[in-house]
């Protein structure tokens, strides 16, 4: 309060936030509400990226790509190099891209932070999906597989939110279905198998 910090100490209590499950958005209003008092702060304060960042979030949630897309940009334009959730916001914009059916410039998007983030797996795997996509099915290969060499790694601490799912059973779920696809059904059964 007041501009302290508030006291923690461990509890050994872990909580389980349920409230964003996409029956629970629907049922609650979330995304209306969550719209209403974004769009109302960006009235006051249009220049702050991480404000247009959220918003993003929340319309991408509700599957309105397209004005998401436009929050993501215009949260890139006010972006600075050390903000927490940059890596997140790049990806969301290419996952939105995506949905559209515009692989290709979501992987021509991303690829611009690809060095950037080389070493977070929801952004080679992102990288390795659209290549996908658009049947660069080597360059989607060697993103698979390093996205299981990191996750063989420890996990970097990191503000930006990251998904475990991207360090292991995406990436071979994805490898399975790419050997199952180009007829290596032995190297298909153990991607399905690790994952």
């Amino acid at each position: 309060r007041h501009g302290r910090a508030l006291a923690g100490r461990p509890t050994g209590v872990a909580l389980l936030h349920q409230g964003y499950l996409p029956e629970q958005v629907l049922v609650r209003g979330k995304l209306a509400r969550n719209e209403a008092l974004l769009r109302a702060e960006l009235a006051e304060r249009a220049d702050d990226g991480y404000l247009w960042y959220q918003l993003g979030r929340t319309l991408e949630v509700g599957e309105r790509f397209e004005e998401a897309l436009v929050a993501y940009e215009r949260a890139v334009e006010r972006a600075q190099d050390a903000d927490p959730h940059l890596p997140h916001l790049f990806e969301s914009a290419a996952t939105c891209l995506r949905a559209l059916g515009r692989s290709q410039q979501a992987l021509d998007w991303l690829a611009e932070v690809e060095d950037a983030f080389a070493e977070r797996p929801d952004t080679v795997f992102s990288l390795a999906l659209l290549a996908m996509d658009i049947g660069e099915l080597e360059r989607a290969e060697r993103g698979f597989l390093r996205c299981l060499e990191l996750g063989q790694l420890p996990a970097r601490p990191s503000a930006a939110e990251s998904s475990s799912a991207a360090r292991g059973l995406a990436p071979a779920h994805n490898l399975g279905v790419l050997y199952e696809h180009t007829g290596r059904p032995a190297e298909a059964r153990a991607a399905y198998l690790r994952a």
